[in-house]
């Protein structure tokens, strides 16, 4: 087995020699053995790491606090929402027993496989909003390996934007040195090129804004101005890849749209993005709940729409 792991502020990777409770012995390509604590193995490989990776990985070393993950891959999954918030605690409490409140202070964000994230919007929603209110600030899901099907590795890129799923941080509340990463990991490895995007909205000019932004990323577009014309298009175009949706609208609004959206057989896996200019308290549990999968506030911040539309067409 190969690691991928942090030592004083470097990754570095090696083949594991032996392996005990809370540490294990590495060999170096330098040939070097090095004893590594298990908090600081970031991958796991059961073929040499990329060399690409490690220096991407220590590229990114100044935007990222921790690549840990938490619990076994099958508790978030099967843990009631109310309990979530209880099982992120108690794992604070058994992490800290095994590698004490130093490694424990510097935890502010997980990295969970795929596999351990529930797989309804509303519960994976839930999820996230359990670590925000205890404090933490990301999750980046991963990928469940860095091989193809055929055995040749992965574009390592793929792991790092393709798995790097920033679910609820704002786009513009990153640092500059995290923007620069997520923008050059992005603009490497996903394209919108050729996708259709369905923009609803009952005023023209926001409608005009979006598609300009959209069409410069090469996506094809089309647009409705009222609830009803928006679930027509949706039954008649099979081609739309995603739908962002303004929620204050005359007659259908946007929420009563999206519970229609969803009671379609071609609505139920479609991608919803709610966009609204009331940034509300409990708006985007609103709209989580009538069916949206994501939430934009206006006005728009360009970065994040693009990060959130890659989120949903490129992962």
């Amino acid at each position: 087995m190969f690691v991928l792991f942090e030592e004083a502020g470097k990754f570095l990777a090696g083949r594991v020699l032996s392996e005990a409770e809370s540490s294990a012995q590495v060999e170096l390509d330098s040939g070097k053995r090095v004893k590594v604590k298990s908090a600081n193995v970031l991958l796991k490989f059961d073929k040499p790491a990329p060399a690409e990776l490690v220096r991407e990985a220590q590229a990114l070393a100044p935007s990222i606090e921790w690549l840990g993950t938490m619990w076994s891959h099958a508790v978030a999954p099967s843990t009631p929402i109310p309990d979530l918030e209880l099982h992120v605690l108690a794992w604070r409490h058994h992490f800290g027993a095994l590698f004490g409140a130093e490694a424990l202070a510097r935890v502010r964000g997980f990295s969970p496989p795929e596999m351990g994230l529930p797989i309804h919007p509303d519960a994976c929603f839930a999820f996230v909003r359990a670590l925000r209110r205890c404090g933490y600030r990301w999750l980046m899901v991963q990928e469940h390996t860095v091989e193809n099907p055929d055995g040749s590795l992965r574009d390592y890129y793929a792991l790092i934007d393709g798995s790097a799923f920033f679910l609820h941080r704002s786009f513009a509340l990153m640092s500059p040195p995290e923007r620069r990463a997520v923008e050059a990991a992005n603009d490497a490895a996903c394209s919108l090129a050729g996708r259709k995007v369905l923009i609803v909205d009952d005023d023209m000019r926001n409608i005009f804004a979006l598609a300009t932004l959209l069409d410069q990323q090469g996506m094809a577009i089309v647009s409705a101005e009222n609830g009803r014309d928006a679930i027509r298009l949706v039954q008649e175009d099979e081609d739309i890849d995603i739908v962002l949706m303004d929620i204050m609208m005359p007659e259908m609004d946007g929420m009563q749209t999206m519970r229609e959206l969803r009671r379609l057989p071609r609505g139920k896996q479609l991608p919803l993005v709610a966009v609204t200019a009331k940034a509300m308290k409990g708006d985007r549990e609103k709209c989580i709940e009538a069916g949206a999968w994501d939430y934009l506030s206006k006005p728009v911040d360009t970065n994040h729409l693009l990060v959130v539309l890659r989120g949903w067409l490129c992962s």
